[in-house]
């Protein structure tokens, strides 16, 4: 009895097996069963964390229809349609309307800046006349932009007319400042100029002595400002003004 006693005091108080180390070997062999399972157990963590990171965004494509930035595009088309009323000091409303439509094409150089050119078409007082523009335009965060263009048109009014009338038209340069609060459109403001010829005739010329009729003409400068759609919107915008010409000439003629 006193040793069955004794033994049950010695497996009491006898101590406890020790429970291995996961990141300890199991032996001179190699690492243990759990340090074999914590690497594939944390392997697809890794790389979800990674797939999260490295998420693509929008693919870069060489060339865009509607402006973009870097990030988006190399290049962009330039396709405008515009509408601006002039500070022209006429009785018809119709002279002091200036539309403007531009096709050309843009460079991205860095993630802020992009440069190019266009060839603006701008009609006004019924005449059409073509300016080469060159521009320069400025990124900011959420693709809006500001947009600086300067423009020459060099075919100035005629000079074989030799009607007693006085002709105003744009002739000389022409710039141009839009803010575009997104890549479709924009709001815009410039300067431009016009050329004012007036023809004089001195007293009554019978038509068997005709005369050269003396004439002067007078530049000047004026505001502009209006607002334009670009990229699909601007196309869009050409072709529904084609649709108007073609109705208005056919109203015309019949």
């Amino acid at each position: 009895m006193p040793v069955a006693c004794l033994v049950a005091v010695l497996l009491v108080s006898a101590p406890a097996p020790a429970v291995p180390n996961p990141s300890s070997p199991a032996g001179p062999g190699g690492p243990s069963a759990s340090t074999q399972v914590l690497p594939a157990a944390d392997t697809p963590s890794r790389s979800t964390g990674e797939a999260v990171g490295v998420a693509p965004g929008r693919q870069r494509r060489p060339l865009s229809f509607t402006p973009h930035r870097l990030d988006r595009c190399a290049f962009y088309m330039v396709l405008e349609a515009s509408w601006n009323r002039g500070s022209m000091e006429s009785g018809d409303s119709m002279d002091k309307l200036l539309i403007t439509n531009g096709i050309g094409l843009m460079k991205n150089i860095d993630s802020r800046w992009a440069v190019g050119g266009a060839v603006d078409l701008h009609w006004e007082g019924g005449i059409m006349k073509v300016a080469p523009t060159v521009r320069c335009r400025r990124w900011f965060a959420g693709e809006q932009s500001v947009e600086a263009s300067l423009g020459y048109i060099a075919n100035g009014t005629r000079t074989d007319d030799v009607l007693m009338r006085a002709e105003t038209g744009l002739v000389g340069p022409i710039v141009g400042v839009r803010y575009s609060p997104t890549p479709g459109f924009f709001v815009q403001g410039g300067m431009c100029r016009y050329r004012e010829r007036r023809y004089d005739y001195e007293g009554y010329v019978p038509y068997s002595q005709p005369s050269l009729p003396e004439h002067w003409t007078h530049d000047f400068s004026k505001a502009y400002g209006g607002i334009g759609l670009s990229g699909p919107g601007g196309a869009i915008a050409w072709g529904v003004e084609l649709i108007t010409l073609g109705v208005a000439l056919a109203l015309f003629e019949m």
